[in-house]
């Protein structure tokens, strides 16, 4: 008896829980909702047809939606070419509102179609009106990403840098899956990837960085805007000499800090 937004989100929840969308050569081939149901990893594709027959059985309108790369006036000259549709979404009418699911991010509600496709063309299944149409636009300011860079060096010669960056909207999507799997994965396994990744930073910064202390979002709600931060330290980076900053060469081409 719920009603239809909470039945939406049921479903999209019970993916973000059971399901994982992986990628393999048979893409494109479409197979039958009741053959998929058991599995845990399924192609995008499947996915969203799977997705489509739960939205149809709960009782909720949605139709498939081939998005593509150009505006509708530019595309109609350019179909059935298939390397003019990018990616597949699900467009879900509830009485009030629409709202919008990527076939590969499934556990995300979204108000308008995947990044990138905003106001371009869009071929709609099972239109009341035209099938070719352009995508509605969403808010500029709910997908950005922000970042702030702070270094300082001690009178020692210790280089610090202050790094956060938060992702909001469909710009954090990927980032807040991957939170919530790594919250349900083993904290050894966790603490391991989590380790991996922070290096990488570190080594894109300086390849003599080091992680001083670290922090990845692992709980953040569909939705929500996404927070990273990580505060790395290079000891001896530089000599202090009166009021001049003098670096050791030679400088490595990868590193960044000392650029800035």
């Amino acid at each position: 008896d719920a009603d239809p937004e909470t039945r939406l989100k049921a479903i999209a929840n019970w993916f973000s829980k059971k399901k994982s969308i992986t990628y393999s050569s048979e893409d494109l081939q479409v197979r039958p909702a009741s053959e998929v149901f058991q599995e845990e990893a399924l192609a995008p594709l499947d996915a969203g047809a799977l997705a489509a027959t739960m939205l149809n059985v709960a009782g909720i309108k949605v139709q498939p939606v081939l998005l593509c790369g150009a505006p509708a006036d530019k595309m109609i000259g350019q179909l059935p070419r298939a390397n003019r549709v990018g990616e597949v979404a699900l467009k879900v009418t509830l009485p009030n509102k629409s709202y919008w699911l990527d076939c590969d991010h499934l556990s995300e509600i979204q108000d308008s179609p995947p990044a990138g496709y905003s106001g371009l063309a869009g071929i709609v299944g099972d239109s009341e009106t035209s099938i070719f149409q352009d995508m509605p636009v969403g808010q500029s300011d709910t997908n950005r990403k922000d970042s702030r860079i702070e270094a300082r060096l001690d009178k020692n010669g210790k280089a610090e840098v202050l790094l956060s960056i938060t992702e909001s909207g469909k710009s954090g999507l990927v980032f807040r899956e991957a939170g919530r799997e790594l919250l349900e994965s083993g904290k050894d396994a966790r603490e391991q990837l989590l380790e991996r990744l922070f290096e990488k930073i570190a080594r894109n910064f300086s390849p003599r960085a080091r992680v001083h202390d670290r922090y990845f979002a692992l709980a953040t709600k569909p939705g929500e805007p996404f927070d990273l931060s990580t505060t790395l330290s290079v000891p001896g980076f530089a000599t202090l000499d009166n009021d001049k900053v003098r670096v050791p060469l030679p400088i490595q081409p990868n590193d960044v800090l000392a650029n800035l």
